[in-house]
């Protein structure tokens, strides 16, 4: 259903309510209208756990792959420092 169809729907609703409270008969409405409006749901809000266990899962992979990194410069540094003195 479109926004223009919902609102369509919430104003012959409003405009139903003010003819009953004046005592004159409702607006009649279409069943294609009544069917879209049934199968209306309402929207859940997406849960903000996956999203934050996500973030947590990737900064832990940051920081292995920084401990791991630096381990691996440290080493490269070690074996220029030892290739030099042996040339």
């Amino acid at each position: 259903m479109s926004l223009t169809d919902f609102l369509f729907v919430c104003l012959q609703k409003e405009e139903n309510t003010r003819r009953a409270q004046r005592g004159e008969s409702p607006l009649p409405l279409g069943d294609d209208v009544l069917e879209q409006e049934l199968s209306l749901k309402p929207v859940v809000p997406p849960s903000r756990l996956e999203p934050l266990l996500i973030g947590q899962q990737v900064d832990l992979r940051c920081k292995q792959v920084t401990e791991v990194a630096g381990e691996a410069f440290v080493k490269l540094y070690m074996s220029e420092g030892l290739q030099s003195k042996k040339q």
